[in-house]
């Protein structure tokens, strides 16, 4: 279903690093060669306010040994450059960070998972895998956050909360395991849901590209930790002749709290262990989280992707109604659950006055800035969620399903005990049982 992607020739580099040097801009660059074992160039003087900013930024991304590092590269016509087939978006687009990701291998299993499990004994031709689906969902959520952005600009939606939002959506289902639902109701560990699996393999997608999140230094690029990507040069690509980045590291280079950002995102809420959003604190930005997972209403990217998907192969009909693209918007509303909800719960919110002109209205206690949508669409809203019963009635609870969701279960629970799952770590190669393959990244992407 997806075109081979061919891998462009790089662009210009604006920065050129060396091992144990600053990062030194130059004025033009024809390659983006390094030379590891050459002296570093003398360095223009800085006053002190510079040499104190370099000496932050250098100390938060110069590795301690020196690693194989690479640009991201697109075409000089980044609309156009890299761009795969899909069944029910016709084509979607792949940015240089999104197709770095997608080359992993946390990434690439999701080919081998089928979206729906067993449901192919029941219906043959639901064959599709959570690799599409969540491409899918990448390409939904971006196509809502940037029309929000264009609607409502006061918002302050940057170019980099586009990106964490399209790469959570890309990321939100890397935790499913064989079989996706089924192997989550293998009991192996109570409380444990995919979500949860999802979040160390955003870790060690990363690790594969050479990165790492560093929660003692948020606002700073990524920590690099090994061959791969480059720290700085991960982020927002504008792939014009002036240097691959919009903005200094602050509007351009992902950094450890936009990948937080990511994650909370998947959950729709804080990360296990804290009170309050860490990635996009303010209240202006609170709807962002409900783009691709919706505490609110249920009504997201990820349903409205795998809705139409799934009705288009197990019905032969299905589609994404646009309109809840188009017409989307953000508005104050009352919270439907206040009682289970982080922030209604949490009293600094509630008497927050929020971030510029977005203040709290008084005596408007438990509200949130949330996507909503016009009247118009009450209509299309409900035949929504009559969809989602009707899914589960024809589809997912097939009596022909459930019967084989049974054995397969039968399979992995009497499996266990004899089948182990290699694992090579950097000094020695061990083996991990199944069970045990949830809460070890580097077992679970064998799996």
């Amino acid at each position: 279903m997806y075109n081979a992607i061919a891998t462009p020739t790089p662009p210009r580099r604006k920065y050129q690093y060396k091992s144990g040097t600053t990062h030194t801009p130059t004025s033009s660059l024809k390659s983006i060669k390094r030379d590891l074992s050459s002296p570093s160039p003398p360095h223009p003087p800085f006053s002190q306010q510079e040499n104190e900013q370099q000496h932050r930024t250098t100390t938060a991304t110069t590795p301690t040994a020196p690693f194989k590092l690479r640009p991201l590269t697109s075409s000089p016509h980044l609309s156009t450059s890299h761009r795969t087939n899909d069944d029910i978006h016709k084509s979607i687009p792949l940015c240089p960070v999104t197709k770095s990701l997608i080359d992993t291998p946390q990434v690439q299993r999701l080919r081998g998972i089928n979206q729906l499990g067993v449901t192919n004994y029941a219906y043959m031709n639901v064959t599709h895998t959570r690799f599409e689906h969540s491409l899918g969902v990448m390409y939904l959520a971006e196509k809502l956050c940037r029309r929000i952005r264009e609607r409502q600009p006061r918002l302050g939606v940057t170019e980099k909360d586009v990106l964490c939002v399209k790469l959570a959506g890309l990321c939100h289902d890397l935790g499913h395991g064989p079989y996706s639902h089924v192997f989550e109701t293998l009991g192996w560990d109570d409380g444990w849901e995919h979500e949860e699996a999802s979040l160390f393999m955003i870790d060690a997608a990363l690790e594969h590209l050479g990165l790492r999140i560093n929660e003692d230094d948020l606002d700073s690029p990524l920590e690099q930790i090994g061959d791969g990507l480059d720290a700085l040069n991960f982020g927002v690509f504008c792939g014009n002749d002036e240097g691959i980045f919009s903005g200094g590291i602050s509007d351009a280079v992902l950094t450890s709290r936009d990948l937080i950002f990511v994650k909370e995102c998947i959950l729709g809420g804080p990360l296990k262990g804290k009170s309050e959003l860490v990635g996009r604190p303010e209240i202006r930005k609170e709807f962002l989280y409900d783009i691709v997972s919706n505490r609110h209403s249920g009504l997201d990217v990820d349903k409205l992707d795998y809705y139409a998907r799934d009705m288009r192969r197990a019905l032969g009909v299905g589609q994404v109604d646009q309109m809840f693209v188009e017409e989307a918007f953000v508005a104050w509303g009352k919270c439907p659950k206040p009682k289970e909800c982080f922030r209604c719960r949490n009293e600094k919110h509630n008497n927050n006055s929020g971030v510029g002109t977005f203040r709290r209205r008084d005596g408007m206690a438990n509200e949130h800035l949330m996507i909503a949508y016009p009247e118009k669409l009450v209509n299309k809203a409900m035949e929504f969620f009559k969809t989602r019963f009707s899914l589960h009635a024809k589809v997912y609870t097939h009596k022909t399903s459930k019967a084989t969701e049974l054995m397969v279960r039968d399979i992995f629970t009497l499996a266990d005990p004899y089948v182990e799952i290699p694992v090579e770590d950097a000094n020695e190669k061990r083996t991990v049982k199944i069970s045990q393959a949830i809460h070890d990244p580097k077992a679970y992407v064998n799996l």
